[in-house]
């Protein structure tokens, strides 16, 4: 059994195989402003350099927001374009759930993303990453207020909070936590921006 995972929603692009549920390799690039350069020949590479093929593949788990709308875009797209071609499932995951999988010694994790305007994507996570608040667009104050115990800050976006910790993977981990997902078909899978876009919310603000 392959099983392949794809995230392009924050920082990163991230590409892992995994054999019979062990992780045989794994691709991280700071790639933000140019997925869809690295996206395909990244893909390409984690399968030339394990010796397999896309036709091997049995199952996709794929990142699917909160995040870039660009970035979840092009990795979606692509795990979208592969299952349909092979006509695999699709397992949708949360980012801020990969996000939750940093080793953090405190009660709760919470994982976040710079959303602007003061906003963040953002949620909170117990320490064996089951979510306690479900994932949301929202004041960064909101997800702690309620908490009653420790908590670690997780983001690449340094300059919102000032203790903090950067993202550190467990693609095994969140993979193992959905394994037995059945999956969906690549047409039912949507990305899950959390908010609307800015062309969007423009289009219907009433005082433009």
């Amino acid at each position: 059994m392959i099983n392949l995972f794809v995230d392009t929603s924050y920082k990163t692009l991230f590409v892992a195989l995994l054999k019979d549920n062990n992780l045989i390799d794994k691709i991280q690039i700071m790639s933000e402003f140019n997925f869809s350069e690295t996206m395909i020949p990244t893909l390409n590479k984690i399968l030339c350099d394990n010796n397999l093929k896309a036709a091997d593949i049995n199952k996709i788990f794929a990142i699917v927001g909160p995040g870039s709308f660009t970035g979840i875009r092009i990795g979606l797209t692509a795990a979208k374009t592969l299952a349909y071609v092979l006509n695999i499932p699709i397992v949708a995951l949360s980012s801020l759930e990969f996000m939750a999988t940093t080793t953090c010694n405190t009660d709760y994790i919470i994982p976040f993303i710079d959303a602007r305007h003061n906003m963040v994507f953002g949620g909170v996570y117990d320490k064996d990453g089951n979510p306690l608040i479900p994932d949301s667009y929202c004041f960064l104050d909101k997800l702690v207020s309620s908490l009653n115990g420790s908590y670690t800050f997780v983001t690449f976006d340094e300059k919102i909070v000032d203790n903090f910790v950067i993202p550190k993977y467990d693609v095994c981990k969140i993979v193992m936590r959905h394994i037995n997902d059945s999956g969906e078909n690549c047409h039912r899978i949507k990305p899950n921006y959390l908010k609307k876009t800015e062309a969007e919310e423009k289009l219907n603000d009433t005082r433009v």
